[in-house]
């Protein structure tokens, strides 16, 4: 196997770079995302993120803040670019500050950033479970081929996955395997509100996706509107529960995997409680 170098940080210093990477990788996921789709999440005109991007503009303290809670932005990374770009504002105390935007939005998680990324991009659990494959090769043109997602994404997740322990690698004079830790699936508590919303928001891009790119004999996507009375819920998810494990076991019996799936359930009141 050609085992690449995936040792880089995957922290950002930049802003701007990863605003950049963040449009780059919605429009990755959906080619008709376009830069007023942008502006529209940040809740800017088109015009001042157009020349944010180019550097033609700054962002306010004021207005970062905005960004970073639109975006969900992991604390580390709100830490970072705080840090960066208004430290030197005078009459600024950071640390100070910082904690008390923490302590203000409960959305924020303080949880390490190689955690909350690991929670928040699908692609790392599929990459997981894209190791089990005879055919996985452990470099990122083929995790990026087979996921569709960049080079640069597979490369970053793939080194992260190996800093939290989830993947190992064992190298001899002639030979190196990639294998999963035995607890990789276990985060219970680790998952943070934010990363866990993120997370489900890309998986549902990615169903909406799949209506229009495979065929329908390889999916099954079916939907029901019902009336119920509310206090059978509980009991519902009780059912929908034990249907993933069943399905589960199923789908994992013994035999030689040869493709990723990705199973979403939602169920969901679609009249005000």
């Amino acid at each position: 196997m050609n085992q690449e170098n995936f040792s880089c940080k995957t922290s950002h210093t930049d802003l701007i770079d990863y605003l950049k990477l963040v449009l780059s990788e919605r429009q990755h996921r959906n080619p008709r995302y376009s830069l007023r789709s942008f502006a529209s999440t940040l809740q800017l005109s088109p015009s001042f993120v157009s020349k944010l991007l180019n550097r033609k503009r700054k962002l306010t303290s004021d207005t970062f803040e905005k960004v970073a809670m639109r975006l969900q932005m992991n604390p580390k990374l709100v830490y970072q670019f705080r840090s960066h770009y208004f430290s030197k504002l005078s009459n600024f105390n950071f640390e100070e500050e910082t904690q008390i935007n923490f302590n203000k939005n409960k959305k924020y998680q303080l949880i390490e950033e190689d955690q909350f990324q690991f929670i928040s991009k699908w692609y790392h659990f599929a990459i997981l479970e894209l190791i089990n494959l005879s055919s996985f090769k452990p470099n990122s043109s083929y995790i990026a081929a087979q996921l569709k997602i960049t080079p640069f994404q597979a490369k970053e997740a793939f080194a992260r996955l190996i800093r939290l322990g989830y993947v190992k690698i064992s190298k001899s004079k002639n030979h190196q395997r990639v294998y999963l830790a035995e607890n990789y699936s276990t985060i219970g508590s680790a998952i943070a509100k934010v990363a866990g919303r993120n997370q489900q928001k890309e998986f549902l891009d990615l169903a909406i996706n799949a209506i229009e790119e495979v065929p329908y004999d390889q999916r099954s996507q079916t939907s029901m509107t019902m009336a119920i009375p509310i206090e059978r819920i509980e009991e519902a998810k009780g059912l929908i529960n034990e249907f993933r494990r069943n399905i589960t076991e199923i789908l994992q019996r013994p035999g030689e995997p040869d493709a990723v799936y990705q199973l979403s359930i939602s169920f969901f009141p679609l009249t005000k409680l």
